[in-house]
């Protein structure tokens, strides 16, 4: 059985990086993809 990629779009400055600690410590196969936002 293969497993899919998930797809984790975060911020660096985020509560995101609960999740990501989480993914990490799961393990499943997951790409990052860092959304960039400028204050104005």
């Amino acid at each position: 059985m293969s497993h899919a990629e998930l797809v984790f779009d975060t911020n660096p400055m985020s509560r995101g990086r609960i999740v990501r600690w989480l993914l990490e410590e799961l393990g499943p196969p997951t790409r990052r993809c860092y959304l960039i936002t400028q204050q104005l």
